[in-house]
């Protein structure tokens, strides 16, 4: 009686519209909270109410017109963003009311889905609250839990004897991949940019060693509790950090590059400038962008989710509310004001 009563009521939601191009961080007045009009359903589609959007460096990227992974977004269009919804209305086979979805719902209160394209399959088991929804879209996601697995277990696979360096690893990815180079009996060295976030790392994830990437000197941190070199490094920040590791790396290092969040927002982005220890370490370099790994979900799942439910895998969530503030949510990934997995809440779950 719920669903069908939101069914009926619902004429018309809001979405926010890509206006410009931004310069810099993400500005308001680069976007548009609009209200559209519900389309009626055709065959095979279904009607989703968006409960959580994604919130993730790329949607900086999204946002702009420079090369990237994806198609270009264009303007006047809505933002893009992964999310997960409620099912309120289906006229496809496969997909009844109440079904919990996933795939790239916009950054929208609701949208019509299309199965295969706009929604990208159910969560089950179904998930009952939010909280349970923002698990699996944080350490049993593809965006943040798979990248982890793919990158440390796959790309950089250190041992007992490896010394693996982590940048923004109090984040999503950051902390999961600190946890798995642990559970491979690795040394860890993490970087994050507050004195609580290293204190977490510590204390309750067990790094080796944390430091502090605004106070500490990274260049002489490095190669005092390394001497010999670092051999992993899962960068996800480029910039200041990783000129530190090129200058401390180990003959034949690794590296797993998933992000660059130093450069995304600048104008001119300073690139390597070490580019010569490639040469001189004999540094082995891998870009990795998870949908290309999609196939190894199941395998993931396997691995992760006993010990995620067992509480060996640590993870945080950090939930905003109100789509009005999303761009406020988006810049906080640039200034480290986020706890975690960042995510908006966009709906509550129908009761």
């Amino acid at each position: 009686l719920r669903l069908k009563t939101i069914i009926m009521s619902v004429t018309s939601y809001k979405q926010l519209l890509l206006k410009s191009r931004p310069s810099g961080n993400l500005k308001d007045s680069d976007f548009e909270l609009t209200e559209t009009t519900k389309a009626e359903l055709e065959d095979g589609q279904v009607f989703v109410k968006n409960i959580l959007a994604s919130i993730d460096p790329t949607q900086r990227i999204w946002a702009s017109d420079g090369p990237q992974y994806m198609e270009e977004l264009q303007l006047n269009t809505v933002m893009r963003a992964f999310t997960t919804g409620v099912v309120v209305e289906s006229k496809h086979a496969d997909y009844s009311v109440g079904d919990v979805v996933v795939g790239p719902g916009m950054v929208q209160e609701y949208f019509v889905g299309i199965p295969g394209q706009t929604v990208q399959g159910k969560l089950e088991p179904k998930p009952s609250s939010v909280e349970e929804i923002a698990t699996f879209m944080g350490p049993l996601s593809v965006v943040i839990g798979l990248t982890a697995y793919v990158g440390l277990e796959k790309i950089l696979a250190p041992d007992d004897k490896s010394i693996v360096l982590v940048s923004a690893a109090a984040g999503a990815v950051g902390s999961m991949v600190a946890q798995l180079a642990k559970l491979r009996g690795a040394t860890v060295i993490g970087v994050a940019g507050s004195d609580a976030k290293v204190a977490w790392l510590r204390d309750e994830l067990k790094v080796d060693h944390a430091f502090n990437y605004k106070t500490d000197d990274l260049m002489a941190k490095f190669k005092e509790v390394a001497p010999d070199g670092i051999t992993h490094y899962f960068d996800n920040t480029a910039g200041p950090i990783t000129e530190a590791f090129m200058m401390n790396s180990a003959i034949g290092g690794k590296v797993c590059v998933c992000g660059a969040i130093a450069e995304y927002n600048a104008e001119q982005p300073s690139g390597i400038k070490s580019w010569g220890m490639i040469i001189t370490r004999r540094l082995s370099i891998q870009g990795l962008l998870v949908l290309d790994h999609i196939p190894k979900m199941g395998e993931f799942l396997e691995f992760a989710v006993p010990k995620v439910k067992s509480g060996e895998i640590k993870y945080k969530v950090d939930i905003r509310e109100g789509i009005e503030n999303y761009v406020a949510t988006v810049n906080e990934l640039f200034t480290g004001g986020n706890k975690g997995k960042l995510l908006l809440k966009i709906g509550d779950l129908p009761a």
